[in-house]
């Protein structure tokens, strides 16, 4: 873990991992460069992709059916790391949920040690060793071609 203290704008933020901080630099970044808006419809969409109700995709994104409502109805407006949140939870692309991409696969998926610890421990395996890296690729083909 990773602990960062970092001081935007005036106002003290801890940031407890790397993934944390990357993401305040990027929606900083983004804030002063781009007008990026939350776009209500493509959450309504994505929702209704999933075939889950309002309550179900408030309780998956561990906030209340209200808050929720109102992303959806475009009351209010998510903040960047809750997009991001959104966008892991829901498996899609953050640029999709902003209406800059109609492309809803996401850019990366996020192996959780805790809760995927075989995949975790792969992956850390492959980051290491570039041998198994090719071996395990090469297996992958394989098994995906019968």
């Amino acid at each position: 873990m990773v602990i960062v203290n970092v001081n935007i704008e005036k106002h003290k933020i801890i940031i407890y991992n790397l993934y944390d901080y990357i993401q305040a630099l990027e929606y900083r970044f983004l804030r002063r460069s781009l007008p990026m808006k939350f776009q209500p419809e493509r959450l309504i969409q994505l929702r209704n992709t999933l075939n889950i109700n309002k309550a179900e995709a408030a309780r998956r994104l561990n906030i209340s059916p209200m808050v929720y409502g109102r992303y959806e109805n475009g009351q209010r407006e998510p903040s960047y790391p809750t997009v991001g949140f959104i966008a892991q939870t829901f498996n899609c692309n953050v640029d999709f949920l902003y209406g800059t991409s109609d492309k809803t696969d996401p850019d990366y998926i996020i192996v959780s040690s805790s809760n995927d610890p075989e995949l975790y421990s792969l992956i850390k395996m492959i980051k290491q060793d570039s041998n198994v890296e090719g071996r395990i690729l090469t297996y992958a083909r394989k098994l995906l071609e019968k």
